[in-house]
């Protein structure tokens, strides 16, 4: 796309506004067309004109969440926390009707889940390494290195616990992942751990 080139090589955000323009006017439905319109207009200053872009792009595109995470990040950035919260519900929704959870609509937005943002964050923090392991990976312990109990466990099996306890719509459907638990010497702990859990509960 003509666009593209303009607004990410070129640096031409009066070009690329102009292509990914023409390129929504020929086709309504051109969502990808719209978002970047949306995306140099911001970058441009016009944040309001941007924000409209992303209402009337959801509007014709109602299955493009993009839209609704676009729009409630610049009413994130206005302080309009109502209005950001109803543009992210579309998102949460979104991750309901598809049964997939958060971190899956998360990453299907956006490309990374709310635990690799944050494991991020406290490394640039300079926080332990075993904390930002476990925050990375609790919902994927099998994708790090562990090979022992650690904190990465301890919030994995805590996590788990609470999806499949929780009515939320925040909830994530993180299951237990019993490989992980085997690899790490503590198949047999996990029904253990289950039953103290409930007990407090009680």
């Amino acid at each position: 796309m003509l666009g593209q080139l303009l607004m990410e090589q070129k640096k031409d955000l009066a070009g690329a506004e102009q292509e990914f323009r023409q390129a929504s006017d020929l086709d309504k439905k051109n969502g990808e067309a719209l978002a970047r319109l949306g995306m140099v207009r911001n970058e441009r200053g016009a944040t309001d004109q941007a924000l409209q872009t992303y209402l009337d792009g959801s509007k014709i595109n109602p299955r493009e969440i993009t839209f609704y995470q676009l729009a409630g990040d610049i009413y994130m950035n206005k302080q309009d926390w109502d209005h950001a919260k109803q543009q992210y519900g579309k998102v949460l929704e979104y991750g309901e009707r598809a049964n997939i959870g958060l971190c899956a609509a998360e990453r299907e937005l956006l490309g990374c889940s709310h635990a690799q943002v944050a494991a991020y964050l406290l490394g640039v923090w300079g926080l332990p390494g075993t904390i930002v392991e476990a925050v990375a990976w609790h919902h994927q312990p099998a994708e790090s290195l562990s090979v022992k109990f650690s904190p990465l466990a301890a919030v994995h099996v805590a996590s788990a616990y609470h999806d499949e306890k929780s009515s939320s719509r925040l909830r994530d459907r993180t299951p237990i992942d019993s490989a992980f638990l085997a690899r790490i010497g503590c198949a047999q702990r996990y029904e253990v751990w289950r039953s103290k859990l409930d007990a407090d509960g009680q």
